[in-house]
């Protein structure tokens, strides 16, 4: 029955979307939006659908924010299936749903949250009802225990992250199919590292979709307040997929290999630990690809460090597996198979494409230093990226009013994009093991988009 009414709402939908073609042009009438307005088409549009409307004054307030309630009522208002679902009054507050029995298909109502359902508007709250009962907004006994703890209050200002939640899910239940890779994506957004896990999956759809677009600056900015310009532009382009922006697929060639610039050049290994085209360019002016004239990629990945992140990530692996035997000054670590054969690890001189274990002597060496490397970069440059110290012999050093002969002995140092790190070296130990024991300097987001 559901996979039938999702049939029939899309139908309807279509219908709607071509006769709003021949809708006249309200916007124009709006004296705070121009012709030229980036939201023009869009303002047009959902006026002529009746989900917006101007003020008494003749503006269209573009730029003002919206609230939860009215981004829920407006979004349900758009995808009722007047055959079906039918909107009734709440006459008292205290009754949470009202619902005629099409709608609620024979389930019982609820047992809500009066206090987070009672703060919504009457006029708001069936609409809020029949969110919850399609699954656009999830709710589980108590607002406490709800998947969707962080959807904020009826009268705050909605985030583009709900925005983003609300929307995907609406799709869904049109029953839009979804898109099975988004990691193509990915690279059109400069902030997709720092959106909260909770939201990727939500984001990545709608923007795929083309339902959602980003800022002149490639990024998403999910934690801004929605606008009414804003929210026109999505919810049109929810029910008209003419309107919607194409997200275009660039592919390149590693090694004979197609791929994106999101997607893993090794898929041969833990997710955890692959590399894709992105990563390997650190400079944040390249948001989309490092050249359009640029295919084939192996040689210019080849002169291009990691990223931080990922440098460290791959370097703790090294260093869990590093000893140290104090009398003879030989070091034993082990080489994992993780590196495209563009990136190196180097542990002190010695460069290491393939895996295995391995002995150096550390004779005149005050430490153990392991980073990784582009392939063409001399070691000489590796103060250019981010690396892990182990300083097993310690050096010669002026230090607390004295000279230390053995300055750092049995010290390690994590060296990261936002600082340092200095604790007791302890074999086996990783960089989580000493930021739980110890703590870090590494903030918070920092240490979220590396080891998640």
């Amino acid at each position: 029955m559901l996979k039938r009414t999702k049939q029939i709402i899309t139908a309807i939908l279509a219908t709607a979307t071509i006769a709003s073609s021949a809708i006249p042009v309200f916007a124009s009438t709006y004296s705070d939006v121009s012709d030229s307005h980036w939201a023009n088409s869009y303002i047009n549009k959902i006026t002529g659908l009746g989900a917006f409307s101007g003020y008494e004054d003749g503006t269209f307030r573009p730029d003002n924010v919206i609230t939860y309630q009215e981004f829920t009522k407006t979004v349900v208002g758009l995808i009722l299936n007047p055959l079906e679902d039918k909107i009734e009054p709440v006459e008292d507050g205290y009754e949470i749903y009202k619902f005629t029995p099409a709608v609620l298909s024979g389930k019982e109502p609820y047992n809500a949250d009066y206090r987070w359902h009672h703060a919504w508007d009457d006029w708001a709250q069936p609409y809020l009802n029949f969110a919850l009962d399609k699954g656009l907004i999830k709710y589980d006994n108590s607002i406490m225990d709800t998947e969707d703890y962080n959807f904020g209050g009826p009268r705050d200002e909605m985030s583009r992250f709900d925005m983003a939640k609300l929307i995907a899910r609406t799709m869904d239940y049109l029953g839009e199919e979804k898109i099975e890779n988004t990691d193509v994506y990915k690279a059109a957004l400069k902030d997709y590292d720092y959106i909260p896990d909770e939201y990727k999956g939500y984001v990545l759809q709608a923007y795929g979709k083309g339902v959602l677009s980003g800022y002149e600056d490639g990024s998403f900015h999910g934690d801004r307040k929605l606008t009414r310009a804003e929210a026109s532009s999505v919810l049109v382009r929810l029910v008209d997929q003419s309107m919607r922006e194409t997200k275009g697929k660039r592919t390149y060639m590693y090694q004979g290999k197609e791929i994106t610039w999101t997607s893993p050049i090794r898929d041969d290994i833990s997710e955890e630990y692959q590399l894709s085209l992105k990563d390997g360019f650190a400079n944040e002016d390249y948001t989309d690809n490092p050249s359009p004239d640029l295919y084939d990629v192996e040689d210019y990945l080849g002169r291009n460090y990691l990223c931080s992140e990922k440098t460290i990530k791959l370097e703790d692996v090294v260093l869990q597996s590093l000893t140290y035997d104090a009398d003879t000054k030989q070091a034993t670590f082990t080489i994992p198979d993780l590196l495209p054969d563009c990136w190196q690890f180097v542990v002190n001189d010695g460069r290491y494409s393939e895996p295995g274990e391995y002995t150096i002597d550390t004779t005149g060496h005050e430490k153990v230093r392991i980073t990784v490397l582009p392939k063409e970069v001399d070691n000489q440059d590796r103060g250019d990226t981010y690396s892990i110290d182990v300083y097993v012999n310690g050096g010669s050093a002026y230090h607390d009013g004295f000279y230390d002969q053995e300055y750092m002995k049995g010290k390690i140092a994590f060296h990261y994009e936002s600082g340092d790190d200095e604790y007791d070296w302890q074999p086996g130990k990783s960089f989580i093991d000493y930021k739980n024991e110890f703590g870090t300097n590494m903030t918070d987001k920092e240490y979220q988009v590396i080891f998640g």
